[in-house]
């Protein structure tokens, strides 16, 4: 009977240690899984931040450098439209950031549009980032809001077009496109997994 009673003890005392620990490695394993999910998500969005900042800081260079093109410029000085749309078209075509671009002149009236829309010859001069170029003459970025046009989200980069005295003659705008950011984000995320599995 002694021995039986032992045998029970030393079954019940490996029986309680074996859960103890099968308890303890499975809350090691918990935590452990929470923290590689923490930091693969810490990372994740580390990433995807970079990735959008760097996204904006292309679409900004590239409205930058398009108001310094001479031809662009010209055109947008001389007002003449048509050939400042075909300039416009080579940027969008070569640029896929953006949704559509455009031109207002010196009062916020839409001159051209690439793609066109009914908002040329429309007053525009109420957008934050048109009121924005025109009061620092600098380049802005807008926030989000909904274009009318596009019927859709929009970041817009406005920058000026100034003349040879400084006075400003247009504001270049380009629409960024959410569309095409979100799916560069999404692609992150996606190595992103593929690089934790």
């Amino acid at each position: 009977m002694s021995r039986t009673k032992c045998s029970l003890s030393i079954g019940l005392l490996v029986t309680v240690s074996l859960g103890g620990l099968s308890l303890l490695a499975v809350t090691v394993s918990r935590r452990s899984l929470r923290e590689q999910v923490l930091a693969a998500n810490l990372t994740t969005a580390t990433l995807a931040s970079r990735a959008v900042q760097q996204y904006i800081a292309d679409a900004v260079s590239i409205v930058q450098e398009a108001t310094g093109r001479p031809k662009l410029r010209q055109e947008i000085l001389d007002g003449n439209w048509p050939e400042a749309g075909k300039v416009l078209a080579n940027i969008l075509q070569n640029f896929a950031q953006f949704d559509y671009v455009f031109v207002q002149d010196a009062r916020g009236i839409i001159r051209v549009r690439v793609p066109p829309a009914e908002t040329i010859g429309q007053d525009f001069s109420f957008r934050p980032f048109f009121r924005e170029v025109m009061r620092t003459r600098r380049l802005t970025v807008s926030g989000v809001y909904v274009s009318e046009a596009a019927q859709r989200p929009v970041v817009s980069i406005a920058a000026p077009v100034l003349d040879a005295r400084d006075n400003i003659k247009g504001v270049l705008v380009g629409a960024l496109s959410l569309g095409t950011l979100s799916q560069f984000v999404s692609t992150i995320r996606q190595e992103d997994r593929a690089l934790v599995r």
